[in-house]
């Protein structure tokens, strides 16, 4: 197997990722999460993140056009959640600037506008050094 070495990061992240975005959708008393801090509210991220992550494990020697649909994934995530107050007053039937269309627009935003920014970065990244070691490889020829 190619990718990376070590896939219990990404098992534990994913994990992460799936309680912490569990109790974003459930009554304080039935979370598993008892504390309102970071780590709740960047749940979503850390499932994306482990899940890219797991999938790198199982990819191809050639990391490169891995990192180049991640990094358009990341784009349309950032595009559709980046700034949902713009469309959710027509997707709740509610006024611009009512209450259920700003918390619908928030919650679009965390659980997709952020993790879409983590997995942009994560794609920029990785094609950038993938693309380097490639540029590395091919003047060593």
């Amino acid at each position: 197997m190619y990718g990376i070495k070590y896939p219990l990061a990404a098992i534990v992240a994913t994990v992460v990722g799936l309680i912490a975005s569990y109790d974003l959708f459930v009554p304080r008393p039935q979370r598993i999460i008892l504390d309102d801090g970071l780590l709740l509210y960047w749940g979503p991220a850390f499932l994306v993140v482990g899940v890219i992550l797991f999938f790198k494990h199982f990819a191809s020697k050639g990391g490169r056009s891995f990192y180049r649909g991640v990094l358009v994934l990341g784009v349309l995530m950032l595009a559709v959640g980046g700034c949902p107050w713009i469309y959710t007053p027509y997707l709740m039937d509610d006024r611009p600037g009512g209450e259920g269309a700003g918390m619908m627009g928030t919650a679009i935003f965390i659980v997709v506008g952020l993790p879409g920014l983590v997995v942009a970065l994560i794609g920029l990244v990785g094609y950038s050094v993938t693309t380097k070691d490639n540029k590395a490889v091919s003047q060593e020829e």
